[in-house]
């Protein structure tokens, strides 16, 4: 456990997205991955998370491929 107080729970869902970020980012420099389909796809995904009212989950999936715009 860290200062801040995180739960194991927490640490788990912040690797898991450390993991997938850098699965991403080796797909699309291997030329597997388009990147233009992947944020329509999550777009997608955003938009349905939010209609069925999961609407903090939207908002992290949201920010998440916001920050996958870096890669």
């Amino acid at each position: 456990m860290n200062e801040n107080n995180y739960t194991p729970a927490d640490e788990k869902a912040l690797a898991m997205y450390y993991a997938y970020a850098a699965l991403v980012k080796t797909l699309s420099d291997s030329g597997h991955l388009q990147m233009d389909d992947l944020f329509k796809n999550l777009a997608g995904a955003t938009q349905q998370l939010g209609s069925i009212g999961e609407t903090g989950a939207a908002a992290f999936l949201g920010a998440m491929s916001e920050n996958l715009t870096s890669i």
